[in-house]
């Protein structure tokens, strides 16, 4: 069956999660596409006098669909046989903005793998604009064409309204079969509608026995450990369902690192070191520019990580990183300052800026998140130098939207409870607001709240 474009473009735009056949040879592939709300579909724009029409900034990326649109890939590595003897192997990385010299190293070392192809877990570009694709990605990524190669979508790939992405690799979330696995892509830089949990459930479910990888950039909250960098919408919810459906691999970037988790029996891999700059709460082993690499046979799956340390590329097992939290990171008199600017607050992240001299003190970026109870957070943002002298300071209040009765009732009648968290539920048709308030022994209270702010029942 051969489709002409004009048939590919409306079963890829079309209405409902829709499926397309691509037949080669005696291989066949088949494409989920996800909610088409996921997907950007350019419109004409008026723009300002002197301003470049962004549909004309636009077609100056069509030459490289061709090459790039999720369809076409997907028709290379069809090409590929596969051996249930032997079995095939895969490269997932991402997060390879911001530093060309590493992006291109790791990319030409992933040339010399035996796989079949290479993923991205998003922020190939720094804003997604029309410029940065042509000037920084394809310059690197086109230069080999060895391995087909495939992407999810990064926050930093957002540019106007997902239309550059879109217009190079055509879809947003998407799902295909080799051998015996199902890979299932998607974006989740606006959290996880309830569609695509429908649609991401169908396909996996439908998967039966084979493999199961799943592909997007923002780990979920519902990790610990991550959840400082995370989405949140229906984060309990994905997890829920990888471990219903025995999903055996998931893979994100967001954070510039590598690092593992378990839970449920599903293997969670955060794999963001393809070049942007590196976080510095995973270890030696973790806060890495680096690779995964995974072979699946029939009956096992097993990952391993390329790092790049001072140049060379060094090969090891998955799984041996090396986690800290933040605040020890530190120095004390680094500490010791943050602490005296937000005494309540909470180390959340740490970045440590290179140094422009050798002689330059050492810069620690600090970010702080302190609670301000049901009223919502305050984020604050130290600059602090090794000795502990604050070279500047950045505030922010995030409120809770939540109903003024609502807020009212809780700091009435649980003035001393820590707020935990809020959440909307559903029973019976009806939907409510639970609020979480934690007492001074560390038990949980919920409170439900009908969604004007009217209080219902303590639970």
């Amino acid at each position: 069956m051969r489709l002409m474009r004009t048939e590919t473009d409306r079963l890829l735009r079309g209405t409902g999660s829709l499926v397309l056949w691509l037949c080669i040879a005696a291989w066949a592939v088949s494409v989920a596409c996800g909610p088409v709300a996921r997907t950007a579909i350019p419109r004409a724009r008026e723009t300002a006098i002197g301003r470049p029409d962004p549909l004309l900034e636009l077609a100056k990326l069509d030459p490289f669909a061709e090459r790039y649109r999720v369809d076409h890939v997907l028709k290379r590595i069809q090409e590929v046989p596969y051996d249930p003897e032997t079995g095939f192997s895969f490269v997932v990385w991402g997060d390879s903005r911001s530093n060309a010299e590493v992006c291109e190293q790791l990319w030409s070392e992933i040339q010399k793998e035996n796989v079949v192809f290479a993923i991205n877990t998003g922020d190939l570009v720094s804003r997604g604009w029309v410029n940065e694709w042509l000037e920084y990605f394809f310059p690197i990524i086109d230069k080999y064409r060895t391995i087909p190669f495939l992407a999810v979508i990064g926050n930093h790939d957002l540019g106007l309204n997902r239309m550059e992405f879109t217009r190079i690799f055509g879809v947003l979330d998407y799902a295909f079969d080799y051998g015996n696995a199902r890979f299932v892509a998607f974006d989740n830089n606006d959290g996880l509608s309830d569609r695509q949990l429908d649609w991401m459930e169908s396909v996996l479910k439908a998967a039966q026995n084979k493999h199961k990888f799943v592909f997007a950039h923002k780990p979920p909250g519902a990790i610990n450990k991550w959840r400082y960098h995370s989405f949140s919408e229906n984060a309990d919810e994905f997890c829920d369902l990888m471990a219903e459906c025995k999903v055996t691999m998931v893979f994100f970037g967001h954070i510039h690192a590598y690092s593992t988790a378990e839970q449920d029996g599903v293997d969670y891999i955060v794999t963001g070191g393809g070049g942007a700059p590196l976080h510095s709460r995973y270890g030696v082993m973790g806060n890495v520019h680096h690779y995964c690499v995974v072979h699946v046979r029939e009956d096992d799956v097993r990952h391993e990580v390329a790092r790049l340390f001072h140049g060379k590329m060094v090969r090891s097992s998955g799984g041996n990183e090396f986690y800290q939290h933040p605040r020890e990171i530190l120095p004390p008199k680094v500490l010791a300052a943050v602490k005296e600017i937000a005494p309540k607050a909470e180390v959340n992240d740490v970045e440590i800026q290179p140094r422009e001299k050798e002689k330059d003190p050492i810069l620690f970026e600090v970010e702080l998140v302190e609670s301000l109870g049901i009223d919502g957070t305050c984020e604050i943002n130290v600059l602090v130098r090794e000795d502990g002298l604050v070279m500047s300071v950045e505030k922010e209040v995030f409120e809770n939207e939540l109903p003024p009765d609502l807020l009212r009732y809780v700091r009435e009648h649980y003035p001393s409870e820590i707020f935990d968290e809020a959440a909307k539920v559903q029973e019976g048709g009806n939907t409510w607001l639970k609020i979480t308030v934690l007492k001074e022994d560390g038990a949980e209270r919920d409170l439900l709240f009908r969604l004007d702010g009217t209080f219902l029942a303590e639970d």
